[in-house]
């Protein structure tokens, strides 16, 4: 059945801690938790159209999670200073992140609008959230089961084939760079961009990615799902498989050499956290 609703796509960001290794007792009450996670601490949203209306939006830093780890980008953290000052993000708990997110979503729905929750690598994002629900609250990151769309695959998938002339390329040389970061240094024509890896900042470059790729792209080409375990796997090497076959880079035989296995298994970890909770979800309907 054709959904005619209007689209509303909720970019969502995320940036996480450095591992924390839940402790025995922590193991034991929280059933399936892995042995090491990454709390997903600052949490940003904006609500959009595809023409860049902006419905909804929430930026917020869960200091709880640095009770047990610090920030990747531990570098960062003066940023978050400055953010907090100039009320660009609030400092909550998780459960407030949580709450004001699913809020968010429940009046969108109330408006009748068609919800998808979209992020650039959606599987990390979403994993990770999830992931820090459990470990934090024992509970469900979403009140439901939502339609995802991942803006990088979706965005790989439509950019112009011109873009192999000019990307930058992956450590090992062997590849087409896809980051967030390359993909908006090419959108924009500025090669010197560098990604802040503060989620408010980099929903919004994120925002302008997802916007270029639905006016590029036709609904067949957009995989949303609810069922996260059928979002795109490997990003990478679909978008390098598209742009090889018309620009091959010298020297490379096959997409998914040894050097990119490493990729492959975190995102086959991330959909294996993803099919877990896409249960979850099954058995509490």
């Amino acid at each position: 059945m054709i959904d005619n609703r209007k689209k509303v796509y909720v970019v969502t960001d995320i940036e996480t801690t450095w591992h924390y290794r839940p402790n025995a007792t922590e193991l034991a009450t929280l059933e399936g938790m892995p042995k090491s996670i990454n709390l997903a601490f600052d949490t940003a949203w904006k609500a959009v159209d595809r023409h860049g209306n902006v419905y909804a939006k929430g930026s917020y830093v869960a200091t709880d999670c640095f009770r047990y780890a610090i920030p990747f980008f531990k570098q960062k953290l003066g940023l978050y200073i400055e953010d907090a000052f100039e009320h660009n993000l609030a400092p909550v708990n998780f459960s407030d992140v949580r709450t004001r997110f699913n809020a968010d979503l429940a009046e969108l729905d109330a408006q009748n609008f068609n919800v998808i929750l979209t992020a650039y690598n959606a599987a990390f994002d979403f994993s990770h959230l999830q992931q820090t629900s459990e470990f934090l609250l024992n509970d469900n990151f979403l009140d439901r089961p939502r339609p995802i769309l991942d803006i990088w695959h979706t965005w790989g998938m439509t950019v112009p084939l011109s873009y192999a002339k000019q990307a930058s390329r992956t450590a090992s040389g062997m590849y087409f760079a896809s980051t967030a970061e390359a993909a908006y240094a090419f959108e924009t024509g500025n090669s010197d961009f560098i990604e802040k890896h503060v989620a408010w900042d980099d929903v919004e470059i994120e925002t302008e990615l997802l916007i270029k790729a639905l006016k590029r792209s036709s609904a067949e080409q957009r995989i949303i799902t609810e069922n996260p375990a059928e979002l795109p796997a490997m990003c990478w090497r679909d978008i390098n498989e598209r742009l090889q076959d018309k620009h091959p880079i010298t020297g490379v035989d096959e997409i998914g050499t040894e050097d990119e296995k490493p990729v492959y298994k975190q995102d086959r970890d991330f959909q294996n956290g993803f099919k877990a909770e896409f249960k979850e979800f099954q058995s509490a309907e």
